[in-house]
């Protein structure tokens, strides 16, 4: 399952960008880092969880920085793609979050997210089915579409494109 899904996002990925540095935020064991890793890309990746990144980094040798991505201090214009995949609804400060991912893409970098949104809540059965919890301390945001693409756009974001599929996303910054 996770093979296959980080296989579609790299397909969809392809579609805007072929090969760079590529960031991972909240990588968890690294699967999807793995699969972009042998698509020639090159990987690093950013994983609070320390027993996590610490399969990715002696199990697959993975480069992933164990810590919360606000306090990676990555340097400036770092990665042609950055990825949040399900990252979005556990973080403090999205205005912040955003900030951050615009100044270590480098200008004209993609920024590749998926998350759910409000609209999923009708769906909460399913998901406590497959072990997601949508309350706090897990969940802290629930976006719907329009607030999502205000966050973005706000943060200096231009929408290229927004896709309802398994809960996609793709957005890339704004031209400066």
């Amino acid at each position: 399952m996770y093979v296959a899904d980080a296989e579609e996002r790299l397909a969809e990925i392809g579609k805007w960008r072929q090969g760079g540095a590529l960031l991972d935020i909240g990588c968890a064991a690294g699967f999807f880092l793995d699969c972009a890793r042998r698509e020639k890309w090159d990987v690093q990746g950013v994983e609070p969880d320390a027993d996590l990144a610490q399969y990715a980094q002696k199990t697959l040798e993975l480069e992933v920085r164990v810590c919360d991505f606000m306090d990676s201090r990555y340097p400036d214009n770092s990665f042609d793609v950055v990825t949040a995949n399900n990252i979005i609804c556990h973080v403090r400060h999205p205005d912040q979050f955003f900030k951050e991912v615009g100044r270590i893409l480098k200008p004209g970098g993609l920024f590749f997210m998926h998350t759910g949104t409000n609209a999923e809540l009708s769906r909460k059965k399913d998901a406590e089915f497959l072990g997601e919890h949508w309350g706090t301390p897990d969940h802290l945001f629930h976006f719907s579409e329009q607030l999502l693409h205000d966050y973005l756009v706000r943060n200096g974001f231009a929408v290229k494109r927004w896709r309802a599929f398994r809960y996609w996303n793709c957005f890339t910054p704004s031209p400066t």
